[in-house]
């Protein structure tokens, strides 16, 4: 899976997750909702029936001529009564706080009831009644929610996973059918580009009184143009499967080799060049390093105009590259290293040059760094250790 298409994919099941988990949470709390009212209301129902018994039980008391009278009491449930200024009276219980003008309150894990007493059997005016609300049938409430999320979690990332392969099959095949077609327009550009190059040396040697020639160095400067897209795209397909040879190399000299290679392209943009290079030995495949330095200094070229200068010097620490070129917008420096990506359209390219070059110091553990002021030119840095 591609990058892209995992970015998109991981995105997909992100929003069609939080999106569904929400409306998931949304349902069972109004399940939740109804299901505690429910516990309540049967609670509520014990105790009107208890207010009822116990209201005949006090008739009978009053009415009765023992010397002792005992105050009833049923299981589960507490009570006391009040008179008519609200002082307690008499009971199994005493509440630290009754509001007496509402029928039905809570207080804290149970339901408290207030009802009113006429007439007023033993002097009692208000019966305040209390039961606790059913802890078991809450445990069970409770289970059963956290049972039902995780299930719904279950059943919501694999449908999340499915319609997500679903949904990014043509994107896929879309991405498959250009790779494919890199790879076989790379396989188709190698032959002619060599023989274009080879030939334009054989034709300088053979010529050498047109080697300088403006057409000449033209058709040059396009086939190298080529050759450098070329040796991108091949990087890109090719890098991850191609076996590495690192050795100890004098990159300096294979520098000053790049710098040759790239001299045509300077010298077709009157560009300055001001070097100051080092003997340096690093421990590096040979095509990396040449890889490398060719994208960074390609750029350079590429992004300043004519009559400018670039600046490249190479020492035991870093390798720098400083252009006076079109610069990049501060806001754009954060994606630059990214695939694909150009800050400027004013040159050709595919935006492949800087994330080839990040992609290589990812690899050795290279320091990459890069400053850049519109219209005043960019620097970027690559040392040798972070």
């Amino acid at each position: 899976m591609f990058p892209s298409e995992k970015k998109s994919f991981y995105r997909f099941l992100a929003l069609y997750i939080l999106s569904t988990l929400f409306l998931v949470l949304v349902g069972e709390y109004l399940y939740y909702r109804y299901a505690i009212h429910k516990i309540e209301d049967k609670t509520i129902q014990d105790l009107r029936q208890a207010a009822q018994k116990i209201t005949l039980e006090l008739k009978k008391l009053h009415q009765s001529f023992d010397p002792l009278l005992e105050y009833p009491s049923l299981p589960g449930i507490h009570s006391a009564i009040y008179d008519i200024d609200q002082n307690y009276i008499i009971g199994d219980f005493r509440p630290p706080k009754i509001d007496f003008s509402k029928e039905i309150q809570r207080l804290e894990d149970s339901i408290v009831m207030v009802k009113k007493i006429y007439p007023h059997y033993l002097g009692a005016a208000y019966l305040v009644l209390s039961s606790a609300i059913d802890q078991k049938a809450l445990a069970r409430l409770y289970g059963d929610l956290a049972l039902f999320t995780l299930f719904s979690l279950l059943i919501i990332a694999i449908t999340a996973y499915i319609l997500g392969k679903i949904f990014l099959a043509p994107l896929k095949q879309t991405i498959t059918l250009l790779d494919n077609f890199i790879k076989d327009a790379t396989h188709e550009l190698n032959t002619p580009i060599s023989t274009i190059i080879t030939n334009i040396e054989l034709f300088k040697e053979f010529h050498p009184e047109l080697a300088k020639s403006q057409e000449l160095e033209r058709i040059e400067t396009a086939a190298k143009r080529l050759s450098k897209i070329f040796s991108d795209l091949s990087f890109l397909q090719l890098h991850h499967k191609l076996k590495k040879q690192i050795q100890p190399l004098p990159i300096h000299e294979i520098l000053r080799q790049r710098l040759h290679y790239f001299h045509t392209l300077m010298r077709s943009k009157d560009l300055f060049l001001h070097t100051d290079i080092e003997p340096v030995i690093l421990q590096i495949d040979r095509s990396d390093i040449e890889t490398l330095f060719d994208n960074l200094i390609s750029n350079a070229i590429k992004y300043t105009p004519p009559k400018k200068s670039i600046s490249i010097s190479l020492n035991q620490e870093r390798f720098l590259v400083e252009d006076e070129g079109v610069g990049i917008d501060p806001h754009h420096l954060p994606k630059i290293t990214r695939r694909f990506f150009r800050a400027n359209f004013s040159e050709g390219g595919f935006g492949l040059g800087l994330a080839i070059v990040k992609k290589i110091c990812d690899y050795y553990g290279f320091g990459f760094a890069i400053w850049s002021r519109p219209q005043k030119g960019t620097k970027v840095e690559i040392r040798w250790k972070k």
